[in-house]
């Protein structure tokens, strides 16, 4: 049996006041989104959901789908998006609580080349503040994205390096 002790950005999550400190502080990328709601909707219920106070929380809904480039489509239904769309606005979802630790799982899957690039320089941009923690396969996104890696292997540590390091030991591709 592994014991250990399991702190998220110094917080117990075992404890509910603290949890919801987690909470206020994380961000996520969700799967998906309740068909009917729009992407206005799909951001706020997201600010809700971190707690986040009423008073300045539409300004930044609007800030943070316009960062990611869906303004025109702020009303429409989210069922009515295409999948790089749809997957927008949850990197939306994820930055609308300004967070410090965010964990992205696959991010640029269903994002045209455009798109991804675009993602890539708002990831940049995000780790000035944020602690980003990217689970990708590609290569091409450790590459533009990440300034260290970690590879695991059946759950064990087989890399620890830069990425240009990672990418002359052979990619673990």
């Amino acid at each position: 049996m592994v014991e250990g002790e399991l702190k998220l950005l110094g917080r117990d999550p075992r404890r509910p006041a603290e949890r919801l400190e987690i909470r206020r502080r994380l961000g996520y990328l969700p799967q998906t989104f309740f068909r009917g709601f729009t992407v206005r909707e799909c951001v706020s219920y997201a600010a809700w959901l971190k707690d986040m106070p009423n008073r300045g929380a539409l300004d930044v809904v609007e800030r943070v789908v316009d960062q990611v480039g869906l303004t025109p489509r702020m009303d429409a239904e989210y069922r009515t998006l295409s999948g790089g769309m749809r997957r927008r606005v949850g990197i939306a979802q994820a930055l609308v609580n300004n967070p410090q630790l965010l964990p992205l799982g696959e991010p640029t899957t269903g994002l045209d080349p455009a798109e991804r690039d675009r993602f890539h320089a708002l990831l940049r941009q995000l780790s000035a503040t944020t602690t980003v923690v990217l689970a990708t396969h590609l290569m091409e996104d450790v590459h533009a994205c990440c300034d260290s890696a970690l590879v695991l292997c059946t759950s064990r540590m087989v890399f620890l390096g830069s990425s240009r390091d990672l990418e002359e030991a052979g990619g673990y591709a």
